[in-house]
């Protein structure tokens, strides 16, 4: 929604505005992360009281010429700055991701870039980096692990029981 959004946007402004809204989506902190302006989608100018430069830059670079390079430097130096946290991970990555495809060539727009990213998603699942994971019958759903740990079996129905049950390749255990 927000890439199709972001795509019709008439201004670079009004996109810098959205990707903004997104950008508070993913992280925690961003409006203390930036200058007056920057929030405003202008152009601004550091000063001596400006507390992050890195950010107030990507901003203006992206204001300047409005690219998915400028806009996906600027997404990272959110994440690499202190007063910012990702906790929408997932959905980040995603949209960095995307960004990557459509700065490789991969699309001739960020929409279509989306879609084969999502494409080779369905194919290749979410990576998993952690050892141990907690989750719903629906969140484990069509994915394999070696064990699975089932917590309150009595409270599942048949079918979820049965996914949580199917869920573990080598041991399954209450």
């Amino acid at each position: 929604m927000f890439l199709k959004k972001f795509g019709a946007a008439k201004t670079v402004q009004a996109g810098f505005l959205l990707a903004l809204d997104f950008a508070k989506r993913c992280f925690t902190g961003v409006g203390n992360a930036l200058t007056a302006g920057t929030k405003r989608g202008e152009v601004a100018k550091q000063s001596k009281g400006t507390k992050y430069p890195l950010v107030l830059h990507a901003a203006n670079a992206y204001l300047e010429k409005p690219t998915s390079t400028h806009l996906k430097s600027f997404f990272q130096a959110l994440k690499a700055n202190p007063e910012t946290s990702a906790y929408r991970r997932d959905l980040l990555y995603r949209f960095l991701n995307v960004l990557k495809m459509h700065i490789d060539g991969e699309g001739a727009t960020l929409s279509e870039a989306a879609i084969k990213y999502q494409r080779e998603m369905r194919h290749t699942g979410r990576p998993i980096n952690r050892r141990k994971l907690i989750g719903t019958t629906l969140l484990v759903k069509g994915l394999e692990y070696d064990h699975a740990v089932i917590l309150d079996a009595d409270s599942l129905d048949a079918k979820d029981l049965y996914v949580a049950m199917t869920r573990g390749s080598k041991s399954c255990c209450r």
